[in-house]
């Protein structure tokens, strides 16, 4: 936090609970809660979030309702995770009944915007609480000394006016981006069941399959490639180094020094809640808890096998195993049936495929850049090093 001393004329640092109303949630009785579907029709109480891991049910449709709440957050009160994860934000847009998971912090003195903005900087503080409790939460009194810096009410206006205008530019371009993914898994499927347009006049079905080109091939996946099982490695065996370790997750587990595959490899993670997630890499890994798929030969390549098992994701997680942890087996892997193209309509379909992942990918880093200018100018505007212009009559 910025010292006093070094703040501008007429900012001040307060406690949050000085200038803001702290409401921890409380969970209300089970019976009072329930899950919307089709069939619910609930026409009194609010929507309900227990904790963090329901924002993204919340925002921007509720799928739990409670008709007794104990605890509300109102419209534009920033919510805070109290457990784990600690610190996680978001903003009520409406009345909402919260949780013990949650804290709503609803601004009395501050610009609630810029109030909202100024959280966001300071709850790398909350982080540093938590690792000094026994349990990875944190109470009331823990938000109420949250400390932020305050300029007259005129700059903070000023400021959160500036921030907005980089959010709203972040979330139009995340539009985008979900926008363009679903453009890109809906012509996934169609390539991969119709073929290209135009190269095709006659179709013929196939039973578990679907309606395919007639010049196209069904294969199973263990006719045209080797399937492998990984080389277990815990993270006290490895020796650190640029070679992502892939397990059963959807980031690599650590790093290594050493590859076990060299080149172009698809892997499938072999065990976990993500067992049976489908990949692609271009250079050297270490294969561990997962299962790696290279072509035979020539008759398919690896980026189109890379996509024709991305295109049945759905399908391999259904063929997961196991009472406890789930599995996925290369076994599980083999039977499974594959339409395959010739070798140029191949190349042809993973090249449309790429020009989209490759406008994806401009998208993502342009939104990465505005997240990073974000923290730039949200850290120099919120300290007082940075001044807003503001405009008097």
């Amino acid at each position: 936090m910025t010292g006093i001393e070094s703040l501008p004329h007429g900012w001040r640092v307060v406690r949050l609970g000085d200038v803001a109303e702290v409401v921890m949630g409380q969970s209300p009785p089970g019976s009072t809660v329930f899950e919307l579907d089709s069939d619910n029709q609930i026409d009194t109480g609010l929507p309900f979030i227990q904790g963090n891991a329901e924002f993204g049910d919340y925002f921007p449709h509720p799928v739990k309702w409670c008709v007794k709440p104990r605890k509300t957050a109102e419209p534009g009160d920033t919510l805070i995770s109290v457990r784990a994860p600690v610190g996680d934000t978001n903003r009520a847009i409406e009345t909402i009944a919260i949780g013990r998971g949650l804290v709503a912090v609803r601004f009395t003195a501050v610009d609630p915007d810029f109030g909202w903005h100024a959280i966001n900087l300071a709850k790398v503080e909350l982080e540093r609480v938590r690792q000094g409790t026994t349990f990875d939460a944190i109470g009331k009194k823990d938000i109420a000394n949250l400390t932020i810096s305050i300029p007259p009410i005129d700059q903070q206006r000023k400021i959160a006016e500036v921030l907005d205008s980089i959010d709203d530019a972040i979330e139009r371009t995340e539009a985008v981006i979900g926008a363009t993914e679903q453009v890109r898994d809906a012509l996934l499927y169609e390539l991969l069941s119709r073929g290209m347009p135009s190269w095709h006049s006659e179709w013929r079905d196939v039973p578990g399959v679907g309606t395919l080109p007639a010049s196209w091939d069904v294969v199973r996946l263990g006719d045209v490639a080797d399937i492998t099982k990984g080389t277990s490695i815990t993270k006290s065996q490895t020796i650190l180094g640029d070679i992502p370790v892939i397990g059963g997750g959807f980031v690599p587990s650590y790093y290594h020094n050493q590859a076990n595959r060299m080149g172009e490899t698809v892997t499938v993670s072999a065990s976990g809640a993500h067992a049976g997630f489908v990949s692609y890499h271009h250079g050297p890994i270490f294969a561990s808890d997962c299962s790696t798929i290279k072509p035979k030969n020539d008759h398919i390549s690896t980026k189109f096998l890379f996509r024709l098992l991305k295109s049945k994701q759905a399908y391999i997680y259904d063929r997961q195993s196991g009472t406890g942890q789930p599995h996925i087996y290369p076994k599980d892997l083999q039977g499974i049936r594959v339409p395959l193209p010739s070798r140029q309509e191949q190349r042809a379909i993973y090249g449309v495929l790429n020009s989209v992942d490759d406008s994806l990918e401009c998208l993502r880093s342009e939104r990465d850049s505005m997240q990073v200018l974000k923290r730039s100018v949200a850290d120099g505007l919120l300290t007082g090093r940075v001044r807003a212009p503001v405009v008097r009559d």
